[in-house]
């Protein structure tokens, strides 16, 4: 094996290498079997080598893009008016139950019931209702 084609493999192997870190650090799905190709660049101002990984690495992502990207959605200053402090006391709240939750000072199976009734007072339904017009009036405009 020549120098060349010595430096393509160690690349090819660092590729991989590269690869199997992000598929542990979940960063990367797995199962994206390929044997790169390396070349050496038209334009060496790109580096001395050249990989297709990331090609394939990102035509293995396509399964896990989203079917569908929502425009956003806009609201009339009084439903702002009224949705603000709700949103203020739900995320409030959910950021108390999530800490003790994983922390593990509430038990999440006795404690469940009572973080659906703390949402629920703080309006969960009419912050729901208001988002749902939003949508409504977003799709009449169509």
């Amino acid at each position: 094996m020549n120098m060349i084609e010595s430096a393509k493999e160690q690349v090819r192997q660092l590729t991989q290498d590269a690869y199997r870190a992000c598929v542990a650090a979940g960063t990367l799905p797995g199962g994206i079997e390929t044997i790169p190709a390396v070349e050496i660049p038209k334009d060496t101002a790109n580096g001395d080598y050249t990989t297709t990984f990331c090609l394939a690495a990102a035509k293995a992502m396509l399964p896990y893009l989203p079917k569908e990207i929502w425009e956003p959605l806009f609201f009339t200053v009084d439903q702002n008016d009224e949705m603000t402090p709700i949103l203020t006391d739900l995320s409030a709240c959910v950021k108390e139950y999530r800490a003790a939750f994983i922390g593990g000072t509430k038990d999440i199976d006795a404690e469940w019931d009572n973080y659906v009734n703390e949402i629920n007072k703080m309006r969960v339904d009419r912050y729901l209702e208001i988002v749902q017009e939003s949508l409504d009036s977003h799709d009449a405009d169509k």
